[in-house]
């Protein structure tokens, strides 16, 4: 029914009831060498967030404040800590992450757009059909609606391949088979289709 683009609501949390997640019907349209930029940036911005998190003293100094007084940004750093204690981490790392951007655009007599990060989300994979499951449904809109000609102008989003691919591929450098992924589920989740 939902076609995968659902969740609970955590103000009227119920486990039986499934909500539509947030999503907008018609997609946004923008100019495609700006698209291109944003696709271009994204392995830079990879790279830049994988040395900030390699680098301890940065990110000692960095979250020296908000450890003391956000819990779970101090929870996170003394797991981290205990890791390092133990000798880990290992050098192999994969990075899951989602940039959020939007376009900005200015209407002061020329024409000028730009991307702006929003957030560039490290922590949660869970909504990675999302963007893939609103492309399905922003498709069969833009049909209903008598405008095919568009889809072609719609760029794939292939975000769940890409998370699933990334952790298949980690799994075999890593060179284990007997390793398995683990994945830690919230004993409350919201984040289910």
């Amino acid at each position: 029914l939902m076609h995968g683009i659902c969740m609970r609501q955590k103000d009227k949390f119920d486990r039986d009831a499934l909500h539509f997640a947030p999503f907008i019907l018609f997609p946004t349209p923008f100019p495609r060498d700006e698209f291109n930029k944003a696709v271009e940036l994204q392995p830079i911005l990879n790279e830049l967030m994988h040395k900030v998190a390699h680098d301890y003293d940065f990110l000692k100094e960095s979250l020296k404040h908000t450890i003391k007084v956000d819990e779970f940004t101090g929870r996170l750093w003394e797991i981290y800590e205990t890791i390092r204690s133990e000798g880990g981490p290992s050098q192999l790392s994969l990075g899951m992450l989602r940039s959020d951007l939007m376009l900005d655009q200015h209407n002061s007599g020329r024409s000028f757009c730009s991307w702006k990060q929003v957030e560039l989300n490290t922590i949660a994979s869970g909504f990675g059909w999302l963007g893939p499951a609103s492309g399905i449904l922003q498709r069969y809109v833009v049909a209903e609606a008598g405008h095919s000609e568009l889809l072609e102008d719609m760029p794939e989003n292939e975000a769940l391949s890409g998370l699933a691919g990334g952790l298949v591929e980690a799994w075999k450098i890593y060179g284990k088979p007997e390793a398995v992924i683990m994945f830690l589920i919230e004993d409350v989740t919201y984040n289910i289709c």
